[in-house]
């Protein structure tokens, strides 16, 4: 009975919409746990869409290939032609997927040590 009289309209409402919020909050995280690979900000060769920036795909190509210098020089060359903020948010993951790939396999193969001192040199606009 207690409990009865602690629940007034009011705050039978609030209770409710509390919990119908924390009911939709849960459902959001849980569709954006299941997104699709082409969903993700960084994306392969294979998913990008019509909204990439132009090369894009040329340069992940490259990186795949072993191709550092040529995937470094492509990079650059992109920077140039971005109009919208949108592509420069893409190039700017485009960069650091670069880098990354750069680094890890700078320490066994001297071509991409010399890659990451060309995009660091170029970066620093040396």
């Amino acid at each position: 009975m207690r409990l009865v009289k602690w629940v007034t309209p009011t705050k039978g409402v609030l209770i409710a919409a509390v919990a119908l919020v924390l009911s939709l909050g849960c459902k959001k995280k849980e569709e954006d746990a299941a997104t699709t690979p082409a969903e993700s900000p960084i994306r392969t060769g294979a998913t990008a869409t019509k909204d990439s920036i132009p090369g894009e795909v040329e340069v992940r190509a490259s990186l795949k290939s072993k191709d550092y210098s040529g995937a470094v020089n492509q990079l650059m060359a992109l920077q140039g032609a971005l109009a919208t903020t949108e592509q420069k948010a893409e190039w700017g993951v485009l960069f650091q997927e670069v880098r990354e790939a750069l680094q890890d396999a700078s320490p066994t193969d001297p071509k991409a040590a010399e890659a990451m001192n060309t995009l660091r040199a170029l970066r620093q606009g040396r």
